[in-house]
């Protein structure tokens, strides 16, 4: 039963830990799928290269404050 209890802290961790990277990863798929929803003429390469965009800003973004309030004294 210990196990268990460390390997679902470990996935909270991993997954709940920062909210706001869980938010605007949420935020990126939801817009990718928006996107390729209501676009029909899309070409799934430049949706691919959308998502792509927004997962790396989204880390870019997230890590740079994470790196900024960590600084601060």
């Amino acid at each position: 039963m210990n196990i268990l209890k460390e390997v679902l802290a470990e996935l909270y961790k991993m997954f709940l830990g920062d909210a706001k990277l869980t938010a605007a990863t949420c935020a990126v798929v939801a817009a990718t799928a928006a996107i390729i929803r209501w676009v029909p003429a899309l070409d799934p390469a430049i949706a691919g290269y959308l998502f792509l965009a927004g997962c790396l800003a989204t880390l870019i973004i997230v890590t740079t404050a994470a790196a900024v309030r960590s600084r601060r004294p």
